[in-house]
């Protein structure tokens, strides 16, 4: 930072920040439709998106009653069957936002490739040619360090969101803190893994994307709450990834420019490859 001044995009209060990383994943989605040439790789991602939804469907769908069953033996009827009925309609929204979200992440892990060049291409645009020039190698390279962090991320969330599911099944109270506490820990994964390729090629260690998040937290927050928002609503939500990839590829870049987080080698000016 220059003369001691706040940079805008951390400027304000913790609920200004927040507000200002919730509108990255919009932006995201006006950067695609104004830049046709990314279409194509959406497509592929979004295939990946929406057999996954299907699956967390039927699977939420089957499984929740089972759970209930293991504490709860179903009633015959009366208003205990219509209590246990609605609770496992309550531990079938509950299993969607879990499962719905480790699947989020698994299937970065499948579109990996395909959201390394989205979040490339727009990081080219935006900051110019890298200095390491891209070669099938590099390429690899950074897609495979994301996919095993992302893999990494994934396990961690798991540990923590099972515990919570278990507060869930408390009525009131454990159904507050678990609404909470998901979205929260959800948020903050989410930004992390949004953030994955643009930071993967910095060649961040897994603990140093982990800090970039919780040191500019609010701002994170606010991208990782949108992001999960995205993913409840039909349709939208075949698109959030790469509309989230490209909000947080922008994300980042902000954050460089206002010299905050770890900024990639420029080409010197005449070493810039001729376009033609």
């Amino acid at each position: 930072m220059q003369g001691g001044t706040t940079p805008e995009v951390l400027s304000g209060s913790a609920f200004q920040r927040f507000s200002r990383g919730f509108r990255y994943p919009f932006r995201g989605f006006r950067y695609l439709v104004a830049n046709p040439d990314l279409w194509g790789w959406v497509a592929v991602p979004a295939a990946i998106n929406l057999a996954l939804f299907v699956v967390t469907l039927i699977s939420s769908w089957l499984i929740a009653p089972r759970m209930l069953g293991v504490v709860w033996t179903r009633p015959e009827e009366g208003l205990l069957l219509f209590a246990w009925w609605l609770t496992a309609w309550l531990i079938r929204l509950a299993l969607m936002g879990i499962m719905g979200l480790g699947v989020y992440l698994a299937a970065g892990v499948l579109s990996a490739p395909f959201n390394e060049i989205i979040s490339e291409r727009v990081e080219q645009r935006e900051l110019g040619d890298a200095a390491e020039p891209f070669t099938m190698q590099v390429f690899l390279r950074d897609t495979g360090v994301s996919i095993i962090h992302s893999l990494g991320a994934l396990s961690i969330y798991a540990a923590i969101m099972a515990p919570l599911l278990v507060i869930n099944l408390v009525p009131g109270v454990g159904s507050a803190i678990y609404m909470v506490v998901s979205w929260a820990v959800s948020g903050f994964f989410l930004a992390r893994e949004m953030t994955d390729g643009v930071t993967s090629r910095r060649r961040m260690s897994f603990m140093a994307k982990f800090r970039i998040v919780r040191q500019h937290l609010a701002l994170m927050e606010g991208f990782g709450v949108a992001t999960n928002m995205l993913l409840w609503i039909p349709l939208v939500n075949f698109l959030c990834m790469p509309v989230s990839v490209i909000g947080g590829t922008l994300l980042y870049i902000d954050l460089e420019r206002a010299g905050v987080v770890p900024a990639r080698r420029r080409l010197p000016q005449s070493d810039h490859p001729v376009r033609s």
